[in-house]
């Protein structure tokens, strides 16, 4: 038990310090698009506004820069679709591998440890992903959500407060911190 709690809070170290700024200048190539999309992001006043700049940011991660990378990936959704998860995974080892600076591999990777209930695999791809794309919402609030059922709700609250200020108008992040409100007012955050 005590070797779980340190992993996890090794994890959840790793994450916080993913959002650095020494850590943000880690990323293969800074894409100065995408960063002008996530400063709208932050800024959007519409719901609607909010929406569609998130899936053109979505839209910009999900590029690998490889025709190979995005093959295997696209097997990997085929053999997920067709209820083989080892092969989706070993799939997406070699897209990881071959483009390991590429945060969408790693995420992806991590929602099938996810759905396979493979929560300590999912949070080691998670913690990578955030190390790669620091503003990465949906990898924090994937993190959130495991640190919330490991019991660790101070951690999560903070990954999902993270997630909110990147993405204001995110109704999961919301959500999220309204169910957790009650469980933290009070505690030392």
């Amino acid at each position: 038990m005590m070797k779980r709690r340190t992993f996890m809070g090794l994890c959840l170290a790793a994450a916080c310090a993913a959002g650095t700024p020494a850590q943000a200048q880690l990323r293969s190539k800074p894409d100065p698009t995408l960063d002008h999309l996530f400063e709208r992001l932050a800024k959007a006043q519409a719901p609607a506004q909010a929406r569609q700049i998130a899936e053109t940011i979505g839209r910009r991660l999900a590029r690998s820069g490889s025709d190979t990378v995005d093959l295997l990936v696209s097997r990997a959704n085929g053999a997920l679709a067709a209820d083989d998860p080892a092969l989706a995974i070993e799939l997406l080892d070699r897209a990881i591998m071959l483009r390991p600076q590429w945060a969408e591999g790693w995420n992806t990777r991590a929602l099938v440890f996810f759905a396979l209930d493979d929560l300590t695999r999912a949070m080691a791809d998670l913690v990578e992903v955030l190390r790669l794309e620091p503003r990465h919402y949906q990898a924090m609030m994937g993190l959130g959500a495991i640190m919330q059922q490991r019991g660790q709700v101070k951690a999560a609250y903070h990954l999902f407060q993270r997630a909110q200020a990147i993405y204001p108008l995110y109704d999961k992040s919301n959500e999220a911190l309204e169910k957790l409100r009650p469980q933290v007012e009070g505690l030392d955050l």
